[in-house]
């Protein structure tokens, strides 16, 4: 996975050791999802979960985005997204947020216009 990460801005201009330590987390938590094409990895998204409250805070520049425990985190913040396909982001940004139902979701986007963090609200199958 780092391998595959490597080849990816902003990833591949992070200190290895960071970068490992979110991935470990991620995988040992289940905190992630591997978009394949036959057995070629073409994507990967990873998360943490956090509260709305650090999430805001985060998106307006005020706080650090940090991990909060499983049973007080209300939100999850995608922080690892990387695709050789354009089509494999929006399938691993969905299968994230279909993997927390009820949280709201954080995530920034890098673009040609620059970096854009946004949030949005999952629903709970089946809640009206």
């Amino acid at each position: 996975m780092l391998d595959f990460l490597s080849n990816w801005p902003p990833f591949a201009d992070y200190d290895l050791k960071t970068m490992a330590e979110a991935i470990r987390r991620q995988l040992h938590h289940g905190y992630h999802l591997v978009a394949l094409r036959g057995t070629v990895i073409i994507g990967y998204a990873g998360w943490l979960l956090t509260t709305t409250e650090i999430g805001e805070a985060w998106l307006a520049g005020r706080g650090k985005l940090v991990a909060a425990p499983k049973e007080r985190a209300n939100a999850a913040a995608l922080t690892t997204v990387a695709a050789r396909e354009r089509a494999a982001v929006r399938l691993l940004i969905r299968g994230a947020r279909d993997r927390n139902p009820g949280k709201r979701i954080f995530f920034k986007r890098d673009g040609a216009t620059g970096v854009r963090k946004t949030t949005v609200m999952n629903i709970v199958p089946g809640a009206d």
